[in-house]
């Protein structure tokens, strides 16, 4: 390849690059992404706080005044100490609604079975659904885990892809097909 080519082909690399080392970030170290996402939320909590502490200090009338200024400023900073935790607290919970809605959904198939409709397909969803409630409850991190590892996957084959057609339609170019239309020249 000449230097010139190479010199084009830098910045339309630049994010295929990025989206690969993103990528192996998320595969390699999932809890990473949940940390900024989390500090990212208690920040703005703590704004949040403050600006209602200011506006109350200026004898502006702030709604929930001084007890939701203190919960912001609180909350924001305990979820900065330990971002984790609120990753963990929102998989809990959500373990705990898909288990509520499993045994709600096995009730129904129960319903379903004594009228004598079918009910095979429902009890084995309703069953399925609180299960896996009851692991999420158990073991939150888990599918945070599961689920940003796929992302990484995903982003760093999306970005791979794209550096193979990058280098692919620059071997082209150079080659000097006939059939190619280069838009620079």
């Amino acid at each position: 390849m000449k230097k010139e080519n190479i010199k084009k082909m830098i910045p339309q690399m630049l994010v295929p690059a990025l989206l690969t080392a993103l990528g192996v970030i998320l595969l390699v170290s999932p809890d990473s992404a949940t940390i900024l996402a989390s500090r990212i939320i208690g920040g703005t909590l703590i704004l949040i706080g403050a600006e209602k502490a200011f506006g109350k200090l200026q004898g502006q009338k702030v709604y929930g005044g001084w007890l939701l200024t203190f919960v912001c400023c609180f909350l924001g900073l305990f979820i900065m100490i330990q971002p984790l935790v609120l990753a963990e607290a929102l998989g809990r919970f959500l373990g705990i609604l898909l288990v509520i809605r499993g045994v709600g959904d096995v009730k129904k198939a129960a319903i379903c079975r004594d009228s004598g409709l079918p009910y095979k397909r429902t009890m084995t969803i309703a069953l399925i659904t609180a299960i896996a409630g009851f692991v999420l409850a158990a073991l939150p991190m888990t599918l945070t885990r599961t689920i940003l590892r796929l992302c990484g996957l995903a982003v760093g084959l999306i970005g791979i892809m794209n550096i193979l057609e990058k280098s692919e339609a620059a071997k082209q170019l150079e080659a000097g097909d006939p059939n190619i239309i280069d838009a620079d020249v």
